[in-house]
């Protein structure tokens, strides 16, 4: 005989976990149309803003679209993230997402790439 003996089930590497949220959240973000809107939304206010000082200034040059774009981020990234978490809490799906064997970095690293990668 082999002993009988198997050994526990081990938490994924640091990066595995992480990638699993990220393809679950993002799956799961362009199952709805909230993906969409806030693509388009974020489009229109980005091109909106860089074609006014592009027209304002007449010059061809990326450098202010580039600029504007932390500015943007700063504001969509965190509130796209935070309907994330409100999702999970709404469809109770949260109390089984914090008890996989996961650290709480990778849940916010995971969420925050889907929301990044939107």
């Amino acid at each position: 005989m082999t002993g009988g003996r198997t050994s526990a089930p081990t938490a994924p590497g640091f990066l595995a976990g992480t990638r699993v949220v990220f393809a679950r959240e993002l799956a799961a973000t362009f199952d709805s149309n909230i993906a969409y809107v806030a693509a388009i939304g974020f489009l229109l206010l980005a091109s909106s803003l860089f074609m006014n000082e592009f027209f304002l200034v007449g010059r061809l040059d990326m450098t202010p679209f580039f600029e504007l774009l932390p500015p943007l981020f700063v504001l969509f990234l965190p509130a796209i993230s935070m309907r994330l978490w409100a999702e999970d809490r709404r469809t109770r799906t949260f109390e089984l997402l914090v008890t996989l064997p996961l650290r709480p970095l990778q849940l916010v690293l995971g969420k925050y790439g889907a929301a990044l990668g939107l």
